[in-house]
């Protein structure tokens, strides 16, 4: 009876303990975060009426240009771009900072085709990295199509690299709309099992994968590559989801949302193709998806809508909120929209509707849906984070902002600004 007691007694203690201890940091590893689509179980730092994100911990001047969005891993923030004829790939101590090591090669401030909206962007990289915590290599992408592997666990040292416009040929975005838009490479690789996904937008795909370990071999050479060969878009990035059980993933293209399956031995054949394109060959925002449906709307688009993508293609539902450059977060069934007003819809019966709306937060506003459900908004020179009903918690006005997504991990906001200003929150 007595040891009875005392194994009660030690496991009683030994679940306190464990329900004491913290919650795990989830990293910031990707485009859009953690599962790629704007959301985190990292906690939003309101409590008790106070906003853990509202002062700046340290601010780092990089002096390198770009809209690379950062992305964090293991303690480390990840960011490019770009100075004096050269692209820069950077790592710092989340903690304070301090650059850990930089990478650098030669590179145009734009991609040899650009054209259109020259002063409306900041000249250098515009694609986030990708970190592979498999690896622990980051990969890069240029705006004039330079990919790269780097080893972060041996001081950035480069381990392939090839670029994608002398490799593949693909040519200057075609002039379909009222102008001709080419911003080069904007949308980041993606790491799926053992390859990096990356839109091309040649005729050899759209989109091409590689091995992550060695970028093929010879370097370049393709590990598959999708039947589609439309031109890449100017998204973010790619978005995986799921269709009738087969996994896909989604991309906007200059003229189509692509859905392209990604089982094995289909790797990049077509599950659905849905027409999409900005009257100025512009398609800039990611697509957000929530489960089998798709929310697509950019600059100067057609028309902005709520699509479902089945085994049997894609069918418009109707009408989406519009977003500009920023791309919602759409999480059971709600759609939160950061370009312009920070607006949520709810989802029901197949239709979008309005439920609320808060801040301007301008056609570069990005959101973060949080673990303890909450929405982080940066954008139009403003942060806030907001219930999911609509309630703003916290506002802070007059800093800078600008097109970068910002970064939510280890228990900080990681703000980014065009001339590569670091500001951890």
């Amino acid at each position: 009876m007595i040891h009875l007691k005392r194994l009660c007694t030690f496991f009683f203690f030994a679940v306190i303990c464990q329900l004491c201890l913290p919650v795990a940091a989830e990293d910031w590893p990707h485009w859009r975060g953690p599962h790629r689509d704007g959301t985190t179980s990292e906690l939003s730092g309101f409590a008790n009426g106070v906003w853990n994100h509202s002062k700046p911990l340290w601010t780092k001047k990089l002096n390198a240009s770009g809209e690379s969005a950062p992305v964090v891993a293991d303690g480390r923030i990840y960011t490019t771009g770009w100075r004096e004829g050269s692209e820069i790939v950077f790592c710092l101590s989340a903690a304070n900072g301090d650059v850990l090591w930089s990478q650098s090669y030669p590179a145009p401030a734009r991609g040899r085709y650009a054209v259109g909206d020259d002063g409306a962007y900041a000249k250098g990289p515009l694609s986030a990295p990708e970190f592979d915590s498999e690896t622990g290599y980051l990969y890069t992408l240029g705006c004039d199509g330079d990919l790269h592997c780097w080893d972060t666990r041996n001081g950035g040292k480069p381990v392939w690299a090839f670029n994608l416009y002398e490799k593949f040929g693909a040519k200057q975005r075609p002039f379909t709309g009222r102008a001709v838009r080419d911003y080069g490479y904007t949308t980041a690789p993606l790491i799926y099992g053992p390859w990096v996904v990356v839109e091309v937008g040649a005729k050899e795909g759209s989109l091409i994968a590689f091995d992550k370990r060695t970028g093929g071999a010879p370097v370049g050479t393709p590990a598959w590559r999708s039947v589609d060969t439309d031109p890449a878009g100017h998204s973010g990035g790619l978005v995986p989801m799921q269709v009738g059980g087969v996994p896909c993933l989604a991309v906007l293209t200059v003229h189509h949302l692509l859905v392209v399956r990604m089982d094995m031995g289909r790797e990049g054949q077509t599950m659905a193709i849905y027409p999409f394109f900005s009257l100025c060959d512009a398609n800039l925002v990611t697509p957000s998806v929530w489960k089998n449906y798709v929310v697509l709307s950019t600059h100067l688009c057609s028309s902005d809508d709520l699509v479902e993508v089945t085994a049997s293609g894609a069918e418009r539902l109707g009408a989406a909120p519009h977003s500009e450059v920023g791309t919602p977060v759409f999480v059971d069934g709600k759609l939160y929209k950061p370009s312009g007003w920070l607006e949520c819809w709810n989802m029901a019966e197949g239709k979008l509707g309005k439920l609320w709306q808060g801040e301007n937060f301008g056609m570069e506003g990005a959101v973060i849906y949080t673990g303890d459900k909450r929405l982080i908004a940066q954008g139009n020179s403003k942060l806030a984070v907001y219930d999911l009903g609509g309630k703003q918690l916290a506002l802070v006005e007059s800093l800078r902002t600008g097109w970068i997504h910002p970064a939510l991990a280890g228990g900080m906001l990681i703000c980014k600004t065009h001339d590569g200003e670091i500001t951890a929150y």
